[in-house]
């Protein structure tokens, strides 16, 4: 039988003393505690369905993506520099009293788990259709697309207090055609052409190793390159609907 250890730690606001279950074999993870203390800040925290206290996800998730929705919609080229937000960035507005957004230092612990919730919060703004801002755009009806640019921005070395231009992503929201063209439709279609060469490569280094398989294999390529056609065809015909349309309207003035 399992019982509840009280484990204290210190947060940013204060002290705070959370119990843990007590299993035979599981000690604390100082790299959880660092986290729940990461959240706590904002009292972002729950029980889960074993009387845990957990970081509540949800509640970051919905502080970011109305972050991004109401302060980082850019439009313009000549604003990705300043105005996009790297990780470090979402990081510090959402959490901006923990270590890792501060200047305090930090133990192996709390560096940790600054990590874990970098990469998290990050995921949350991720470019990707299926990451969380950009499917709760969607959902809301908005036209922001989320997008990516790597910018240079000063850094200082604190070492030896010079200066110099470190390269960093930067993402954010916006509505700019000619943006979304450049920054999220041209890189898909170069993920789609990589993808075609890697296939190729591992195809061909199987009909290398066994000709036997030739045949199979170009009818089994020719199939998936159907399904590939069909599933684009959405893509691939707009084209032609805004040359028709193109051409119709070119009619009309005569």
């Amino acid at each position: 039988m399992s019982t509840a250890t009280d484990v204290p730690f210190e947060a940013p606001t204060g002290s705070y003393t959370f119990q843990v279950t007590d299993v035979p074999d599981i000690e604390v993870d100082p790299e959880e505690v660092a986290r729940i203390a990461i959240y706590a800040t904002r009292g972002w925290t729950r029980e889960d369905k074993n009387g845990r206290i957990v970081p509540d996800d949800e509640a970051a998730k919905n502080f970011v993506y109305a972050y991004m929705r109401d302060n980082v919609v850019v439009n313009s080229e000549s604003d990705i520099v300043d105005d996009g937000v790297s990780d470090a960035d979402i990081y510090a507005k959402t959490f901006p009293r923990t270590p890792g957004a501060t200047a305090e230092p930090v133990d192996d612990a709390q560096f940790s788990a600054y990590k874990t919730v970098l990469r998290k919060l990050w995921q949350y703004a991720g470019t990707s259709i299926r990451a969380h801002c950009q499917e709760t755009a969607e959902m809301e009806g908005l036209d922001y697309v989320m997008c990516e640019k790597k910018v240079y921005r000063a850094s200082r070395d604190v070492s030896t207090g010079t200066g110099a231009p470190k390269q960093v992503n930067v993402r954010f929201f916006t509505s700019n055609a000619d943006l979304i063209f450049q920054l999220s439709s041209q890189p898909a279609a170069a993920k789609l052409v990589k993808v075609a060469e890697e296939t190729a490569k591992h195809l061909l280094m199987n009909t290398t190793r066994h000709p036997e398989l030739a045949s199979r294999v170009a009818k089994e390529t020719q199939l998936a390159m159907k399904r590939s056609a069909a599933s684009l065809a959405p893509v691939t015909s707009a084209k032609k609907a805004t040359a028709d349309a193109s051409d119709g309207d070119d009619n009309s003035d005569n």
